[in-house]
């Protein structure tokens, strides 16, 4: 049976200094695209807070993204769907 899961990714960075990452998989694309606007939210605070110290910025911990990294470019969420062969 083949069915459609929505992935959520997360980036920061750009051109050679670009990483991309998972955060979550889920089977409903209405709770993954809460996950990347939680996720999006939550970053932009942290991303504000820690402005004045890139030390800071390093240790920022996201509650919606638990492998989330920050550079001076912020961070952005997408969801991806694709097909769950099982």
């Amino acid at each position: 049976m083949e069915r459609e899961i929505f992935v959520v990714q997360g980036s920061t960075g750009e051109y050679s200094d670009r990483i991309e990452w998972i955060v979550a998989a889920f089977a409903s694309e209405h709770e993954a695209y809460e996950r990347a606007d939680n996720a999006k939210a939550e970053a932009d605070r942290l991303f504000e807070e820690t402005k004045d110290s890139l030390l800071a910025r390093l240790d920022a911990k996201n509650k919606y993204d638990e492998a989330m990294e920050i550079d001076y470019t912020g961070v952005i969420y997408g969801v991806i769907k694709i097909k769950l062969y099982e």
